[in-house]
């Protein structure tokens, strides 16, 4: 248990025989114990609170790199279907019908 005491210095109580008999103190000493005990329960709190948005976006992460694992990569990434420039029309099976397009 710690106190402050009048002039600023931190005392450590540890004994039965160390409490003082003044009431008065004894109150500023539980109050401070009461202080001491919210703020480590507020921190313990933002830190749970930090934790789980940590796991929130590592389980983001770790979806992602296997949705990306999981795609398939065309068999030439740098061949786009072109048309109307004197070009002939690549298409990839894949790309046969596509939306809003007429032959």
């Amino acid at each position: 248990m710690t106190f402050a005491g009048g002039s600023g210095t931190i005392v450590r109580m540890t004994d039965k025989a160390d409490l003082p008999d003044d009431i008065e103190r004894l109150k500023a000493m539980l109050m401070a114990e009461r202080a001491e005990k919210a703020t480590i329960a507020a921190e313990r709190d933002r830190m749970a609170a930090q934790n789980d948005r940590l796991a929130h976006m590592l389980r983001q992460f770790r979806r992602n790199q296997q949705l990306v694992r999981r795609l398939p990569l065309h068999p030439h990434p740098l061949t786009l279907p072109i048309k109307g420039r004197g070009m002939k029309s690549h298409r990839h099976e894949n790309f046969s019908s596509l939306p809003g397009e007429t032959e």
